[in-house]
């Protein structure tokens, strides 16, 4: 069975994660009652990165606010900063997912997709994850 799969990317810049980046892969299941995820997720893994040149970039959503505290203004950036990202994905707490919700609807992708993250900082992939 064919489906497609996702390599997505958090793009960080001075602690920030403002970006984010997703790349569809068509994958062949060959167990059609229940995914294989283990070797999907290797797959995902071997591929994440010839597909970071091509994935499409898009912005966090703007429910993910920083606020600069030395700006007269109080500026608002969307963002995340990259240590909360950090800490939630050690814990098991997937919420970080939400940063992504800018990206997974411009793919239509579906409500829960199998992805495979990767942490791309200077435009090199340093750390990923499931």
């Amino acid at each position: 069975m064919k489906e497609t799969i996702y390599n997505l990317f958090a793009f960080v810049n001075d602690g920030i994660i403002t970006e984010v980046g997703i790349a569809p892969r068509e994958y062949y299941n060959p167990i059609d009652t229940e995914k294989d995820e283990k070797t999907a997720e290797e797959f995902l893994a071997r591929h994440a990165g010839e597909d970071l040149p091509g994935a499409a970039v898009y912005n966090v959503p703007d429910n993910y606010l920083i606020t600069d505290f030395l700006s007269p203004e109080d500026d608002l950036t969307p963002g995340m900063p990259y240590r909360v990202y950090q800490m939630m994905a050690e814990k098991g707490n997937h919420e970080f997912i939400g940063i992504y919700e800018n990206a997974f609807e411009a793919v239509s992708a579906p409500l829960r997709p199998f992805v495979h993250y990767s942490i791309v900082e200077g435009n090199k992939i340093i750390h990923q994850h499931i």
